[in-house]
């Protein structure tokens, strides 16, 4: 018994060490249309993979694109809010995000699955990379780098009705 205690305690220093128990995808992450890069420094982790699925920092990335966060550190659930469109609640341990919609003609009230479920590392929650595109914006994952930014669609359709 004594023998599989070492192992694990190991394994929780190296954690503690090391800041953040996930492994760090390595990718740089840029937003926006002027993709600038967002910086992952003072993060407990920076972009990581849970499985196949990409991690990222929720209300980093959502402030980097503009939108507006509101964080319950209690209830560990952010809602991120584009301001126009729509807002999303989303909670740490449900893969389920409610969305709740601005527009007065078209209802966009409605509730997503996420692939996997928003994790905490360190007082940060973070959310599939797909989850941005629920925000109307295209999320690729390249070598070293995930840019996401306004879809063409969203933006063709915003330049033809405001110019």
């Amino acid at each position: 018994m004594r023998n599989r205690k070492v192992p694990a305690l190991l394994l929780a220093v190296m954690l503690l060490l090391t800041g953040c128990a996930p492994k760090d995808a390595g990718l740089a992450v840029l937003t926006g249309l002027d993709k600038k890069e967002l910086a992952q420094g003072e993060l407990p982790c920076r972009s990581y993979y849970e499985g196949e699925t990409l991690m990222l920092p929720l209300c980093a990335v959502a402030g980097a694109l503009g939108y507006e966060t509101e964080w319950d550190a209690a209830a560990k659930t952010a809602v991120i809010d584009d301001g126009y469109i729509q807002a999303a609640t989303v909670t740490a341990g449900s893969k389920t995000v409610v969305f709740a919609g601005h527009l007065k003609t078209v209802k966009m009230d409605r509730e997503a699955e996420l692939p996997v479920k928003p994790a905490m590392q360190k007082g940060v929650l973070y959310v599939p990379a797909a989850f941005f595109t629920e925000f109307l914006n295209d999320v690729d994952i390249g070598e070293g780098v995930v840019t996401i930014a306004p879809s063409m669609n969203y933006r063709d359709y915003v330049k033809a009705f405001f110019g």
